[in-house]
């Protein structure tokens, strides 16, 4: 009778464990997943990030005019590098909002900077037409000049953002694929 037991036990012990062949076929649809599915999360983590980088731009955007509305005076949203003065540089290496009442485009003193925006990720890129490297919102909220500019990455669709001579700011995506 113990000795059945003792049998019985040993089956048991027998069933529990996971066999070879069968940790194989495990590992080999793990690896099938992963190959199907690590290239489409990045292609999402880059899509999300550049809508990100979009979304910051055109608040950073909505930021100058509310206060140049509220101020009822000039404020100037432009490419900076450095986050102190108005650079020729492209628009992904950082931005700046500030009162500009006096000298337009150049931040001069007792001017006061409402906010600094670093740069994008690497690869991204946020060019505005015809190479504009600022925009000052009037009082009333409108600009001199419109503009649209185009956030991308190599290879995906980007979105532009376009700014109304009325100062209205809209997004959409853009229609074909960055270069």
């Amino acid at each position: 009778m113990r000795r059945e037991h003792l049998q019985q036990r040993v089956r048991r012990r027998r069933q529990r464990g996971v066999t070879l062949i069968e940790l194989m076929l495990v590992a080999m649809v793990a690896t099938a997943l992963l190959v199907v599915a690590v290239p489409s999360f990045m292609d999402m983590v880059v899509r999300h990030r550049l809508a990100s980088a979009t979304n910051d731009f055109v608040l950073d955007l909505m930021l100058a005019r509310s206060e140049a509305l509220r101020r009822g005076g000039p404020v100037t949203i432009c490419a900076s590098s450095d986050g102190t003065s108005c650079t020729a540089t492209p628009w992904e290496q950082g931005r700046l909002v500030f009162s500009d009442p006096a000298n337009p485009n150049v931040v001069d003193a007792g001017e006061e900077i409402v906010k600094v925006s670093g740069a994008l990720a690497v690869g991204d890129t946020l060019a505005a037409s015809a190479g504009a490297t600022a925009i000052r919102f009037l009082g009333d909220g409108s600009v001199a000049a419109a503009r649209v500019f185009t956030t991308c990455r190599a290879g995906h669709l980007g979105s532009q953002v376009s700014v109304r001579r009325v100062g209205f700011v809209s997004t959409a995506p853009a229609s074909y694929l960055c270069p």
